[in-house]
């Protein structure tokens, strides 16, 4: 009976626990993510200043060359662009024409290739959440699947605190605040990892993947 009791408890613990990080993950996705701002300071100070200037004057063509490669685009009007943007956002904002030269330009200095098309990926955390959500209430009886959405999530969550303790990124004459809505995303998947813990503690190694 103890047993038994304890195996509810904790199987309606984990579901409320799990199904909260998949809501707050859909939440967040909606809520400011990042801020832009004037940049204090760039990983190129001198080209920063002539851009800021140009950009004084309107819509200005711009070529950078850089390590053998060369970037075509317009400097960015910081006046056009939205103070916050949230996850949902992003995309569209990362893969306007008018920061495509910022955004080539963090390329250069980076190493990294096509931002522009990985910003899309963002749509992968409030969707991800929600799957978790479903296979777990799905198989919240079967101990080893509810230790492997836990590992999953904490993974997810790791990987996303590391990220946000590194310095925000530099864009030109831009730098990229992170905003709650990004904590928050990431804090959802702490709470599914909860979720499906308290389910995998109340399976008691049962095998089925159904309620009786």
């Amino acid at each position: 009976m103890a047993d038994r009791g304890k195996g509810t408890a904790g199987k309606t613990g984990g579901l409320v626990l799990t199904w909260a990080g998949a809501t707050m993950a859909v939440s967040a996705f909606f809520l400011p993510w990042v801020r832009l701002e004037p940049s204090a300071d760039s990983p190129a100070p001198s080209l920063q200043a002539v851009v800021g200037e140009l950009a004084e004057l309107g819509k200005v063509d711009l070529e950078i060359r850089h390590a053998g490669r060369t970037v075509h685009g317009v400097v960015p009007d910081l006046s056009t662009l939205p103070g916050r943007a949230s996850g949902f956002e992003i995309p569209a904002m990362a893969n306007r024409a008018d920061v495509g030269a910022a955004v080539a330009f963090t390329e250069m200095l980076t190493g990294q290739r096509n931002l522009g098309p990985k910003s899309y990926l963002v749509y992968v955390l409030p969707v991800l959440a929600v799957a978790l959500g479903g296979v777990l209430t799905r198989v919240r009886r079967l101990r080893w699947a509810c230790l492997a959405a836990a590992l999953a999530s904490l993974a997810a969550a790791a990987a996303g605190f590391v990220r946000l303790s590194q310095p925000p990124p530099q864009l030109l004459t831009m730098t990229v605040h992170v905003e709650p809505g990004l904590w928050l995303s990431w804090t959802a998947y702490l709470i599914l990892a909860a979720g499906a813990l308290a389910l995998a503690w109340s399976a008691s190694g049962r095998n089925s993947g159904s309620d009786d």
